[in-house]
Parts: C-alpha cells; sequence; structure tokens
C-alpha cells in the first residue's frame, strides 16, 4: 500500500511538473502553432513564420506596406524605409526612394524637390526649363546683368566671363562681331572717334616794295 501511494504521489508530482512545464512555453506562444503566424506571439529570436511579417512588441504583424513596419532587410513592398516604418515616396514633398529617385522633381537632402523653373534647383544633369543652371540653381539668364545663357547667349549686351554686359557705347563694350553704336571699338571696347588736324606748310610770300619818288 506504501508503494502505492508512493508511486502515486510521484505520478501526480511528475504531471504537475508537466503541466508547469507546458502551461509556461504555451504562455510564451511558442508551442505548436501558437507563435509566428499573423497577431500570435514571436517565436524564438523575434522570428515570424512568413516573410511579410515581423515582430512588433512581441506580435507578429504585416509588414512592408506603406505605414507598417520594415520587412527584413529594411525592405518595404510600398514606399522606403525611414526609421524602421514604409513611408510614402517618389512625389514632391515626400522622401526619395530607394537610390535616390523621384518621380517627380529631384532628391535633394533624401526628399524630392521642384526643379526646373527660376528660382528652383535644377533638375538631372543641371537641366532648367527656364533660365540656366548655376550652383545647383536655376537663375534668370540673357539681359544685362544677368548670367549668359547656354552657349554664351545673351537677349540684351554681350556676353563677358559669363554675365551679360551692355555694349555698344563709348565707354561699353564692342557688340558682337566688334560692332560699336558710337565710337569705334578697339582692343574690345567702344571709344570715342580721334580727328587728327592737318597742318598745310606755309608758304613764305615774297612781297616787293615800290619804291615812290619825293615830288
Amino acid at each position: 500500500m506504501k508503494n502505492i501511494n508512493k508511486n502515486l504521489k510521484y505520478t501526480i508530482f511528475v504531471g504537475l511538473l508537466l503541466a508547469g512545464v507546458v502551461g509556461i512555453v504555451a504562455l510564451s506562444g511558442c508551442i505548436g502553432t501558437g507563435c509566428g503566424d499573423l497577431n500570435q506571439n514571436c517565436c524564438e529570436k523575434n522570428k515570424c513564420n512568413s516573410g511579410d511579417l515581423v515582430c512588433g512588441d512581441n506580435k507578429c504583424v504585416h509588414c512592408g506596406g506603406v505605414y507598417e513596419s520594415c520587412c527584413k532587410d529594411n525592405k518595404c513592398d510600398n514606399g522606403v524605409c525611414s526609421n524602421g516604418k514604409c513611408e510614402k515616396c517618389g512625389k514632391i514633398e515626400e522622401l526619395c526612394c530607394s537610390g535616390g529617385i523621384c518621380n517627380s522633381g529631384i532628391c535633394s537632402k533624401g526628399k524630392c524637390e521642384k526643379c526646373g523653373k527660376i528660382e528652383e534647383l535644377c533638375c538631372s544633369g543641371g537641366i532648367c526649363n527656364s533660365g540656366i543652371c548655376s550652383n545647383g540653381k536655376c537663375e534668370k539668364c540673357g539681359n544685362a546683368d544677368e548670367l549668359c545663357c547656354s552657349g554664351s547667349v545673351c537677349n540684351t549686351g554681350v556676353c563677358s566671363n559669363g554675365k551679360c554686359e551692355k555694349c555698344g557705347m563709348v565707354g561699353e563694350l564692342c557688340c558682337s562681331g566688334g560692332v560699336c553704336n558710337t565710337g569705334v571699338c578697339s582692343n574690345g571696347k567702344c571709344t570715342a572717334k580721334t580727328t587728327t588736324q592737318t597742318t598745310l606748310p606755309v608758304k613764305p610770300i615774297k612781297i616787293e616794295c615800290e619804291k615812290v619818288d619825293d615830288y
């Protein structure tokens, strides 16, 4: 009888011990199919069963969509990964997509900015829809005191050292082809005409006086 009671106690002890272990494991979400699937607890080492799931706050949640957590290796199905979340990208005022790509505008400091118009950034390849690209920005060109347009072209004046300067009047640069509206072109500058006075040799005149007789 004593042996039976002893065996019974041992069996109960082992049963309770196993039940406790199973309960602990079950609570951790790591037994059978109790972990790794959508909205279930993360499995060991924060793993989930699918590549489109990621462990967040010990739960397996969707990843890769806009405003969702980034998937493994910071990948996103839509948008770009920023600070652990997938954000919209490619349009003006949005983040640049992977590789610094923008669907519109140009990528600047990680953000898609407008480009091509005066006072905007130059588009890819230094292209401006109006004006000329200077130091990464589209600037006015072609008129006096503005930058020369592409090909050193000026609408008014003449291009000198990358800038359109007034030309044609005395004291100004000579216009294209050495033309001056006033004065003459000399060493690239319009100068006043100089008049040369010719001094003719003076021929001495011989004057003879007649002698008048005294009366």
